[in-house]
């Protein structure tokens, strides 16, 4: 296990899944898109990649922020996507509590793209997620209607 020395901008570059945490107990599912997959690396939940609406073995690979690797998805055409599989979403449907970490890095502002959403009906209402405003840097937490 790595040695953390705290700094006046902390920061660590996870290797594997996280091991040892205090959230270890209650991890769902673990997803550093190592080589562009959607692979668990911590349990069994693997997701499936979607480019262009196709499912595909991995997306297009960038540098993360921690020098790993980071998934680029195309927003314009809103075809490019990971979908978790219900067993790891299962426990944070509905009213359960829940824990979500993102990181995105928006380099072409797109009105209402996706960044993370879950759960809601084929028209858009209902579920959770966070989008691109209508208004560059101003996200949008959304629990009802998405735009």
């Amino acid at each position: 296990m790595p040695t953390y020395v705290p700094t006046s901008a902390p920061s660590y570059s996870p290797s594997a899944a996280p091991t040892g945490n205090w959230f270890e107990g209650s991890l769902l599912a673990y997803y550093p898109f190592d080589n562009g997959t959607s692979a668990d690396a911590f349990g069994s939940n693997d997701g499936t990649s979607y480019r262009e609406s196709n499912a595909t073995k991995s997306l297009q690979v960038v540098a993360g922020k921690d020098g790993g690797d980071a998934i680029e998805l195309n927003p314009a055409t809103g075809a490019d996507y990971v979908a978790l599989p219900s067993n790891a979403t299962s426990e944070i449907v509905g009213a359960n509590s829940r824990t979500i970490c993102v990181w995105a890095r928006v380099e072409n502002w797109t009105e209402w793209a996706v960044v993370f959403k879950y759960g809601g009906n084929a028209n858009g209402t209902g579920g959770l997620g966070l989008f691109l405003g209508n208004h560059t840097g101003e996200p949008v937490i959304s629990t009802g209607a998405y735009n």
